[in-house]
């Protein structure tokens, strides 16, 4: 592959090794920080529906609600990747960006402080692209990447690329995010399902690294993850079943932090959930016509039986009489 550019001298890279529990918390600490100092701060994840789900949870968290965040990646329309472009670039200081590598190259966003990759890219060629969002025009900038214990060896990886890292050390007080996402999840089903929808497209995005004897997906605890994202429920994907199956990877072991009925999982959006209700209607009116006509059916068939074997009798009756 071809040689990466070297990042330059005012950018200083840095990389943090932690537990899938710990990921989120840190960067929750990490922003929280951040944001303290009037830093603008663009976070890389690995997909679309990651983007939405942390979009739409991260700024309720209590550390850092209030703070400015907006979203960016590849499913919004031309208008609404306008808009967040805007709320972000024209933020003067203390703004968070959240977004997918859409945002790698070809934008001009002015006076970023720090570069987060909470999620490596796929390609490793992309490295270079994200980091390049901070550090222009001769100002100085930093980098931070976020790495697995079992996917340390990206950092071997990036220093033969020639771009080193420094390892950071862990922040002292992260808060505990999990719970709060789970609250998060039970009282909005709009969170619960971003959710489920952010773990089942980062799995299939993981299996298609570049670098995969770096990103390996058996070695994924991916009831950690589910724990740490604080999902409801575990998803329904063929990577599941195939982590399930004994003798292929590692079993799945996850227990969701409230235990609730996921149907009675409302929208806050009141005409989300009115619909909701309205099509919930809609199907369990036509299950009971369904059950229904199925009663019908087998009350005419087993009437039209009876009629046949009384029929048969009556014939044999006959016959037998004649034959007396």
């Amino acid at each position: 592959p071809p040689e990466f550019t070297l990042t330059p001298s005012s950018l200083r890279s840095y990389v943090l090794v932690v537990g899938e529990a710990e990921r989120l918390p840190q960067l929750v600490a990490f922003l929280q920080g951040r944001l303290r100092e009037g830093d603008k701060v663009m976070v890389y994840f690995l997909t679309c529906a990651c983007v939405a789900f942390y979009s739409a949870t991260l700024p309720q968290l209590p550390a850092l609600r209030g703070a400015s965040f907006a979203a960016l990646h590849g499913k919004m329309s031309p208008k609404q990747r306008r808009r967040a472009f805007d709320t972000f670039a024209q933020q003067q200081q203390g703004a968070v960006l959240l977004c997918t590598d859409v945002a790698a190259r070809g934008l001009d966003l002015p006076d970023v402080d720090w570069v987060v990759q909470f999620d490596a890219p796929q390609d490793p060629n992309a490295y270079v692209h994200r980091v390049g969002r901070t550090a222009r025009m001769g100002r100085s900038g930093a980098a931070l990447l976020l790495l697995r214990p079992e996917e340390e060896a990206y950092v071997h990886f990036l220093a033969v690329r020639k771009a080193p890292v420094e390892p950071r050390e862990p922040e002292p007080s992260a808060p505990p995010v999990a719970e709060a996402l789970t609250r998060l999840a039970v009282a909005d089903r709009a969170v619960m399902e971003r959710g489920a929808a952010a773990y089942v497209s980062f799995l299939k995005a993981y299996q298609e690294h570049v670098c995969r004897y770096v990103f390996v997906f058996d070695k994924l605890d991916l009831g950690a993850l589910a724990s740490a994202m604080g999902l409801l429920r575990l998803p329904r994907v063929r990577e599941l079943g195939k982590k399930r199956k004994r003798g292929k990877g590692s079993w799945v072991e996850f227990t969701p932090a409230a235990q609730v009925d996921l149907e009675a999982v409302r929208y806050k959006d009141k005409q989300r959930e009115r619909l909701r209700q309205q099509a919930k209607a809609a199907r369990a009116a036509e299950e009971e016509s369904a059950r229904v006509a199925a009663e019908q059916a087998a009350a005419s068939e087993k009437s039209r039986l009876e009629e046949q074997a009384a029929a048969e009798a009556a014939a044999a009756e006959a016959a037998a009489a004649e034959a007396a």
